[in-house]
C-alpha cells in the first residue's frame, strides 16, 4: 500500500508542477487585461477606476512595473506624495532600468515633501540612466539638484528677524 500511496504522490506532484505555471499564465493573463484596461480608465482621465484597477493588477501581480508606476502618478495627482513615493520606489525596484523617469518621478515627489537628500540621490539616478545631457529631462534634472542644494542651504541659515510679543490695550 506504501508503494501506491508513493506512486500517486509521484503523480500528483508530477502533474502539478506541469499545472502550475499554466495557472500562472492565466494569471497573468488576466493581470494584463486588467492592465489594460485600467490603462484606458487613466488615458479617459478616470483617475479613480484606474487607480482601483492598477490596484487590482498588483494583487495578481505585485512585480507588476506599469501598475506600480501608474499609481505613483496617480497618488501625485491627488497629492498623496508618500503613497505616490512609495509606488515610484516599488516600480524602481521592480525594474531600475525600465523607465528612467521614475527615478525623476521620485526626485519630484520627494522634493514635495522637503526631503532634499533623497530628492537629490533619485535626481542623480535619473541623470545615470539618462544618459542624453541635452535632454530636457536631464537639464531639468540638474535643475532640480540645484533646487535642492538652495533649499537645503537656506534652511540650514539662522533667520535674520526677532519676534516681540505685541501687547494690546482696550484703552
Amino acid at each position: 500500500m506504501t508503494t501506491s500511496f508513493n506512486s500517486w504522490l509521484k503523480k500528483c506532484l508530477f502533474f502539478a508542477i506541469l499545472a502550475l505555471p499554466v495557472a500562472m499564465l492565466a494569471q497573468s493573463a488576466k493581470a494584463e487585461k486588467i492592465l489594460n484596461k485600467a490603462d484606458l480608465y487613466y488615458q479617459a482621465n478616470d483617475k479613480i477606476r484606474s487607480q482601483e484597477l492598477y490596484l487590482e493588477v498588483l494583487e495578481l501581480d505585485e512585480n507588476n512595473f506599469r501598475a506600480s508606476y501608474q499609481l505613483g502618478k496617480i497618488n501625485k495627482f491627488f497629492k498623496n506624495y508618500r503613497e505616490a513615493a512609495r509606488y515610484f520606489r516599488k516600480a524602481s525596484e521592480i525594474d531600475p532600468d525600465r523607465e528612467p523617469e521614475v527615478f525623476l518621478q521620485i526626485g519630484l515627489t520627494y522634493k514635495i515633501l522637503g526631503n532634499y537628500r533623497k530628492a537629490k540621490e533619485a535626481f542623480e539616478d535619473f541623470k545615470k540612466r539618462n544618459k542624453d545631457p541635452n535632454s530636457e529631462e536631464f537639464k531639468r534634472a540638474e535643475l532640480e539638484i540645484e533646487g535642492c542644494n538652495l533649499a537645503d542651504s537656506l534652511l540650514k541659515r539662522k533667520p535674520n528677524w526677532q519676534g516681540k510679543s505685541a501687547s494690546f490695550n482696550s484703552a
